[in-house]
């Protein structure tokens, strides 16, 4: 396996990354939880480091499905990845459906959201955090705060955007790269 430093940062990274995504959605493979373990620990075996989830997949399910592989490999072994902004509590989506669900970038909401993530997976710190599909009106001073606010804390390592497929997003991603 060959390994990168994500630009920006420290995090050293597996060029394979691992996105569990179907597992908290079973669209493509209907798999166990302990299916889905041992397919992740494979991964972290064959030298596969970097992990990227949501708890948009499958409503915390691919995010706490990180738990054991993340003890299985030790912390220090793995960059984390995952993301924050569906207000799922509100809006947990329709089984199956890849509707775009309402979303809630509020500091109070993020910060939620962070320790619910952390919870999770059983980890102290997320190395990166990752705004899920944010719209223009959601670059705000109060979605800045709280990433200083997370980042102080020591509960994120590093923030970033991730834009889904097909939805659109181009100016946002533009934006979020400058």
């Amino acid at each position: 396996m060959d390994y990168r430093t994500i630009p920006g940062t420290d995090l050293s990274v597996s060029l394979l990354a691992f996105g569990n995504f179907t597992f908290g959605v079973n669209w493509w493979v209907d798999v166990t939880d302990d299916e889905a373990i041992a397919i992740q620990n494979g991964a972290v075996d064959r030298g596969v480091t970097f992990f990227d989830t949501a708890p948009a997949y499958g409503n915390w399910r691919a995010e706490k499905l990180m738990k054991d592989t993340i003890a299985y490999a030790g912390r220090d072994k793995l960059v984390v990845s995952t993301k924050f902004g569906y207000a799922l509590h509100k809006d947990p989506g329709e089984e199956g459906s890849h509707r775009e669900r309402r979303q809630d970038f509020t500091k109070q909401a993020i910060k939620a959201e962070c320790e619910l993530s952390l919870e999770n997976m059983g980890i102290d710190c997320i190395d990166l955090y990752q705004a899920h599909n944010l719209k223009h009106a959601h670059y705000t001073d109060e979605l800045f705060d709280a990433m200083d606010e997370l980042k102080a804390e020591g509960k994120i390592k590093y923030w970033g955007v991730a834009l889904g497929p097909a939805i659109g997003w181009r100016e946002e991603g533009h934006e979020a790269v400058l």
